[in-house]
């Protein structure tokens, strides 16, 4: 690693931040996924209840994705945050990203409409979208629908996708 307080990898590329992604910064209660064996069970934690989770929270510090842009100066963002993914749409300057590479969580997001406002923001900050794989189905009410009739999860709850802009489109 680097000298002098450098948290950033070997070549400087990576910077890894020990906190949660939200709406606003400060402590948050962090929910503990009980679906997965007790070695895993931190890996699909989120901020939101939306799964089966343990009785007792975890505290954990957060930062806004605008915090993050404006202090690192990034040009690419991969998100894989358990329903963080929906904080996109309250980014006002992307500043020198060009690309975003991130997961859409159903399970965390599955309002349709939220989906489509994010999608809308990107677009409207100069970033063409482009979804890998499919959406899932939608009930009358704008739900994704994740489970067939007899309760067994349909496929994957998440879904790729990438925002290239900036002059790489």
């Amino acid at each position: 690693g680097g000298s002098g307080g450098d948290d950033r990898g070997e070549e400087g590329r990576v910077l890894l931040i020990n906190k949660a992604v939200a709406e606003t910064s400060g402590a948050r209660p962090l929910f503990a996924h009980s679906g997965t064996n007790a070695p895993s069970r931190l890996y699909f934690s989120s901020l939101f209840d939306t799964r089966r989770h343990a009785d007792e929270t975890i505290s954990v510090e957060c930062t806004t994705l605008q915090e993050l842009i404006d202090g690192h100066s990034p040009t690419v963002i991969k998100i894989d945050a358990e329903g963080g993914e929906r904080f996109l749409d309250t980014v006002r300057d992307f500043g020198r990203v060009r690309l975003i590479v991130a997961e859409w969580d159903w399970t965390h997001n599955r309002r349709r409409a939220a989906w489509l406002a994010v999608e809308a923001h990107l677009k409207a900050q100069g970033f063409a979208v482009e979804v890998k794989g499919h959406m899932p189905p939608f009930d009358e009410s704008g739900d994704a629908i994740l489970h067939d009739a007899s309760g067994k999860k349909r496929g994957s709850t998440g879904m790729i996708f990438f925002a290239a802009g900036r002059g790489t489109a």
